[in-house]
């Protein structure tokens, strides 16, 4: 009875009265934690304005909190946690990469200063040399 209802094109007024807000909340904390090359922690006000915001809406309007309000702290909650976790690893993977080309500067100045030793003449050999021209 419902679902055929619900095909014709009636829809119970307590499922389509707030979907539109629910989806467009989530789809701003979404491209604001995905798209935008912002860091964590200039994106908690749009964090704290959504989980708050919303029930005050409801409230405000006379509507009684839902499940919405605690799928969206969900939801909102889950993206802070997946942009704190990708913004560790980048500064991991970033210290790893520092410390590569550390070593591979040290390295490579150390083969320098081989190369340069190895095709410098010994000291020696130059004494040698000089006292053997001016004879």
């Amino acid at each position: 009875y419902y679902m055929s209802r619900f095909f014709i094109g009636w829809v119970p007024e307590h499922i389509r009265e707030d979907s539109w807000v629910l989806l467009f909340l989530q789809t701003c904390i979404s491209i604001s934690h995905l798209m935008l090359p912002l860091r964590w922690i200039m994106l908690w006000p749009l964090e704290l304005l959504t989980v708050l915001g919303y029930p005050a809406l409801r409230l405000s309007a006379g509507a009684r909190l839902n499940a919405h309000v605690f799928t969206l702290w969900l939801l909102v909650m889950a993206s802070t946690y997946g942009k704190r976790s990708l913004e560790r690893f980048q500064r991991e993977a970033y210290q790893l990469l520092l410390e590569e080309r550390t070593l591979r500067v040290v390295s490579e100045g150390r083969l320098s200063l081989a190369q340069r030793r190895r095709h410098r003449p010994a000291r020696n050999e130059t004494s040698d040399a000089r006292s053997t021209n001016s004879e």
